[in-house]
């Protein structure tokens, strides 16, 4: 193994390390991430070996490049270099000892540094449970990165209650304008036990930026499986859903009186045809649970189509690289 230069240490100076997961492995984990009981972020990388002993360097990552690495958008290389402390550790283990070693960053050997394109690969992450990270860059207005988070957590909590909860809305809406749709989403909420709600965890405001969403993993995988869906099949669900409104416009139900929209909707070919595809286009939602929550046509069309919005609000973040999702659902 190479001579290091630096300080040799009685024991490593950090709060307790828990290993989280291995994010390279052959043959045994070779880069695998650590988290202190100060919360902070540790990175364990193989680099050299003898007979007696495996070398490891130990270097703090921020969590805003820990998930960029994870995405593929930094590697390896650039995560050691740009670390926020000025040294990083070397453990020489073997089965009977540990020996530490504090070495500054410039006196880290070059064969210990990984090249340039040492980029992981998403589809080997073991992504966190109950939670959703979200990464972003440039300048955000507060209320955009707000409506990024609502959009998200409106189609897991539809999603949650078409498939993790039994009984009616009990109150029929107009769904005429937009105050329909802000009670409903409201409304859903309620169903929802409160440790299987979306939250909004943390978030990281200045670029490069970060936000971390609590949230059941079933059901949120099955949300970023709706959001992948959409995307796959935009163009179809699109059209569809343009022609349903316009028919929905002709006939003015969204003027005249409920009732009366209720009935006009129901006889109408067109608006049955649409309504029809959507139920066949949008995943995680089915007719059945449709007919027992709410009681008419109308209103299972209106819960499809703000849903359908929804999936379009988000998905157009993910489609300009705006916004991404550290998972391997999306595409």
């Amino acid at each position: 193994m190479e001579k290091l230069k630096g300080s040799i240490l009685a024991n490593l100076p950090i709060s307790t390390l828990n290993w989280k997961r291995d994010l390279i492995y052959f043959d045994g984990p070779l880069l695998s991430e650590f988290i202190s009981s100060a919360g902070e972020i540790y990175l364990k990388y193989w680099c050299d070996c003898d007979d007696d002993s495996n070398r490891w360097m130990l270097f703090k990552i921020k969590e805003q490049d820990r998930l960029r690495l994870v995405l593929g958008e930094k590697s390896v290389y650039e995560v050691i270099k740009s670390q926020p402390d000025d040294f990083v550790f070397f453990a020489d283990e073997n089965i009977k000892t540990i020996t530490y070693t504090m070495v500054i960053s410039t006196d880290i050997p070059n064969s210990y540094i990984p090249e340039e394109d040492s980029y992981l690969d998403i589809e080997d992450y073991k992504e966190d449970s109950d939670a959703i990270s979200l990464v972003f860059e440039n300048e955000w207005e507060f209320k955009a990165l707000q409506d990024v988070y609502r959009k998200f957590t409106q189609v897991y909590d539809l999603l949650f209650v078409a498939n993790k909860t039994n009984g009616s809305l009990g109150a029929t809406l107009p769904w005429q304008g937009g105050f329909s749709t802000v009670h409903f989403y409201n409304k859903i909420k309620e169903f929802i036990p409160k440790p299987k709600q979306s939250n909004l965890n943390a978030i990281h405001y200045a670029s490069p930026g970060y936000m971390k969403i609590s949230s059941e993993s079933e059901m949120a995988n099955l949300t970023l499986k709706a959001i992948q869906d959409y995307a796959t099949n935009k163009n179809t669900i699109d059209s569809n859903c343009l022609e349903l409104r316009k028919r929905i416009k002709e006939l003015e139900l969204n003027k005249i009186p409920p009732k009366e929209a209720v009935s006009t909707f129901a006889v109408d070919s067109l608006c049955i045809q649409f309504f029809s595809q959507l139920k066949n286009d949008l995943i995680g939602i089915t007719p059945q649970w449709l007919n027992s929550f709410v009681s008419s046509d109308f209103e299972r069309c209106k819960i499809l189509m703000a849903h359908f919005r929804r999936l379009r609000s988000f998905h157009a973040h993910l489609s300009n690289k705006s916004v991404r999702v550290v998972t391997k659902v999306i595409k």
